[in-house]
């Protein structure tokens, strides 16, 4: 940690799930062959007041989180090559460098989206550069008309986010956006059955104190 640490002192517990992924991939970036290499990670994990040793002994949640952000970034880089004018929104962004790990990609426009202390937060360890931050909740039809009118294709990623928000809530947002976005593309993680309500199998939940996620969010997706 630097002499100038950042504290997180306006992060609620829900929002203090963004530190999993964070220090997840910073562990993996100091690895001798990491799954997935992530610069930013590592200097933002080094610069926040936080004790991380907490999350030491939850392996199989930091193996889990960066083969996650991989199949992700993959996913996100394979759209971008077919659609170089698109439109990329990243929900729930949390403290993610997905624009950074991708190399910055000229698209037409670059959205991270996560709520107003998390992007305080955010802006002080990884300012913008030629992506936009919006402090809004993804539940905010801000966003929506911010991009609704442009002619251009669009891809909506949410990782590590849906499983936190009840079905109700899923349903009529991805009807709303369906409704909004016809054109867009959606990639995102969901929680299988086996895993709903077995706190043993969300180490890194345990130890950072926040409740595991409570229902399938699959389910959510296929009834639809």
């Amino acid at each position: 940690m630097s002499d100038n640490a950042v504290s997180l002192q306006t992060i609620d517990a829900l929002s203090s799930t963004m530190l999993i992924p964070l220090w997840a991939k910073a562990v993996e970036s100091r690895k001798e062959n990491p799954l997935l290499y992530d610069a930013q990670a590592l200097s933002m994990f080094q610069s926040i007041d936080y004790d991380f040793a907490k999350l030491k002994q939850a392996k199989s949640s930091q193996i889990g989180c960066c083969a996650r952000a991989l199949v992700l970034d993959e996913m996100a880089q394979d759209f971008i090559a077919k659609h170089p004018d698109a439109i990329v929104v990243h929900l729930g962004a949390g403290l993610d460098a997905r624009y950074e790990r991708l190399g910055q990609p000229d698209v037409s426009a670059w959205y991270d989206v996560d709520l107003p202390d998390v992007m305080a937060l955010r802006r002080q360890l990884l300012p913008e550069s030629n992506n936009h931050y919006l402090a809004m909740s993804l539940f905010d039809r801000d966003w929506i008309i911010k991009i609704q009118n442009e002619a251009k294709p669009v891809l909506l990623i949410a990782e590590g986010v849906l499983m936190y928000f009840t079905s109700e809530e899923l349903r009529n947002w991805f009807a709303e956006i369906a409704k909004a976005l016809p054109q867009a593309e959606m990639i995102f993680d969901v929680i299988p059955n086996a895993f709903v309500g077995r706190e043993k199998r969300h180490a890194a939940l345990r130890r950072i104190g926040e409740k595991p996620p409570a229902f399938n969010s699959s389910c959510v997706i296929l009834h639809l």
